[in-house]
């Protein structure tokens, strides 16, 4: 989809049909589009319009997750233009796509493991090496860079009015990215 002028949305409902019968795949596409974002610097803005596109499609499918953003580096700095690109329609089609804002909190929280995974991977980091300390930290630092992205260029929208659909969901975004939980807001 990456090669086409339009974007076109065949692509999307092609991979999210082949997630339905084919569980295995999503971790496929979420592999292609690790090695799409390591070519952030020299993808032209099209590709990389197209490409967000059919991952918004996925997540707002429940095909992947925001798990799938974890190789990017998102630090306002320093970010390829093709990657502020991409974040920016990514976020800014879920936020339209929702009316309810409580359906982006959720979209954040997938991917999160469960508190009896956490306390399993504590006891298991108890035994291992000082150097796996920081491997459960991953989430959270993603969560954190993506709420410096939201504040930084999302927040300057255009369609951040006041009593937007786009409003609410942005801070149920930002929100969500600062805390554990999200259900005192509402």
């Amino acid at each position: 989809c990456g090669h086409e002028k339009t974007y076109n949305p065949y692509y999307s409902h092609l991979a999210d049909r082949v997630c339905d019968y084919q569980n295995k795949c999503k971790f496929t596409f979420q592999l292609s589009l690790w090695d799409a974002f390591k070519q952030f610097e020299d993808m032209k803005a099209r590709k990389a319009a197209n490409l967000v596109k059919l991952l918004a499609h996925l997540m707002l499918e429940f095909k992947l997750n925001i798990n799938v953003l974890k190789p990017i580096d998102i630090s306002p700095e320093n970010m390829p233009e093709s990657a502020i690109i991409f974040l920016t329609i990514l976020f800014s089609n879920i936020f339209d796509a929702y009316e309810d804002p409580m359906a982006v909190a959720e979209l954040f929280r997938r991917g999160q493991p469960s508190r009896e995974h956490l306390q399993q991977q504590a006891i298991e980091d108890m035994d291992n090496s000082e150097d796996d300390v920081f491997a459960g930290n991953d989430r959270e630092a993603l969560k954190e860079n993506i709420s410096v992205f939201l504040m930084h260029y999302l927040e300057k929208s255009p369609k951040n009015m006041k009593k937007s659909a786009f409003r609410k969901n942005l801070k149920t975004a930002i929100k969500a990215c600062e805390t554990d939980g999200v259900d005192y807001m509402m």
